[in-house]
């Protein structure tokens, strides 16, 4: 039968995991912030303002490239799992993931809007919105 450590009981474990978790929450936190503030910096590249204007639908071949480089870099500077511009009609005009690469418009959806729970609180946010719905799940919008 193992020993018990004096003080190392489940109450002595959960204070720590409690402290521990509390200690990586702020850290991810921190990184929100920086990150976010960056995209929001970075959403202010034309490439996005011009690819949306260009068309109501999908994004034309020359603004597709251009918009899909710029994922890449955000999605490579941060080690995120997947970036989306994702139009205020729910269209998915570009993704990016993470060891992946950019999606091809085949796989793009056409309404995320009924599949990702994430979408309907941010479309009545402003443009270079930041919210954080929780320590663990934080939401930009960059484009309109």
């Amino acid at each position: 039968m193992p020993r018990r450590i004096p003080g190392d009981g489940p109450d002595a474990t959960d204070a720590r995991l409690t402290a521990h978790t509390s200690d990586e929450g702020g850290v991810l936190e921190e990184i929100m912030a920086s990150a976010s503030s960056d995209i929001r910096l970075a959403r202010r590249n034309q490439v996005f303002e011009t690819a949306l204007a260009d068309s109501t639908g999908q994004l034309l071949p020359a603004d597709r490239r251009e918009v899909e480089a710029a994922i890449t870099y955000l999605g490579d500077r941060y080690k995120v799992d997947e970036i989306c511009v994702i139009r205020a009609s729910g269209l998915e005009a570009a993704r990016w993931v993470g060891g992946k690469g950019v999606a091809p418009v085949a796989d793009l959806s056409p309404d995320e809007r009924q599949n990702n729970p994430a979408v309907l609180p941010t479309l009545p946010l402003a443009d270079d919105s930041f919210t954080s719905r929780s320590r663990t799940s934080h939401r930009i919008r960059i484009a309109g």
